[in-house]
């Protein structure tokens, strides 16, 4: 479902009296075996309202879970309803009020520790690579994309010719359509050729300008 923040902001009473009533019945069959048959050991809901998903993710077996919603009426509902659930299995339970913020406003916050953020992300899908000079990212899904830079170690440090290509694969797009199958091995096997095509390609451009 695509949700739209200024709809809930127009009717947000009716949405408030819904939820509180009970009159919003879910979760619906789809949801419940979509947790029964991953069993997610973690789970973040974004508009998690009284916490019903959560519930039926809880009984499928997660053992962390993490709602956010704007509404806060709806989470001290969901609290009082998960928190003795989750303390008896010793799982953890956080529930947060977004208050309307956006990403870009959480990961500004200077009140969030580096941590949080980091633990934010990570629950979003964010794909952790270690000493990588080229990273492919067709399995992250999205608009934006957010960049979290570690550097350990002592002394100085710097970072350069950080960029980001969106071109797309030119070598998969030369075979019959059988093979392009985007997110497969064969599809990952030839990104790398064509990256490697695209850089030399770029330095070949850039001739010119010497």
């Amino acid at each position: 479902m695509r949700n739209n923040v200024e709809d809930y902001k127009e009717h947000f009473e009716f949405w408030e009296d819904l939820i509180l009533s009970g009159d919003r019945i879910y979760p619906s069959e789809f949801v419940v075996r979509f947790a029964f048959k991953n069993k997610f050991k973690s789970v973040l809901d974004f508009g998690c309202a009284n916490g019903r998903h959560l519930e039926c993710f809880s009984k499928a077996g997660a053992t962390r879970l993490i709602g956010i919603d704007l509404n806060q009426k709806p989470l001290d509902l969901a609290r009082s309803r998960l928190e003795p659930i989750m303390k008896s299995r010793g799982a953890t339970l956080e529930l947060y009020s977004n208050k309307n913020c956006s990403i870009n406003e959480i990961l500004k916050d200077s009140e969030i520790s580096t941590k949080d953020k980091v633990l934010f992300m990570e629950e979003l899908g964010a794909v952790k690579q270690i000493n990588q000079t080229d990273i492919l990212l067709y399995e992250t899904e999205g608009r934006y994309l957010y960049l979290c830079v570690e550097v350990q170690g002592v002394g100085e440090g710097e970072i350069h010719n950080l960029w980001v290509d969106n071109k797309g694969d030119f070598f998969l797009d030369t075979f019959p359509e059988v093979y392009r199958e985007y997110g497969s091995f064969f599809h990952r096997y030839m990104s790398v050729f064509s990256s490697i095509y695209m850089d030399f390609q770029e330095k070949i451009d850039k001739v010119a300008d010497f």
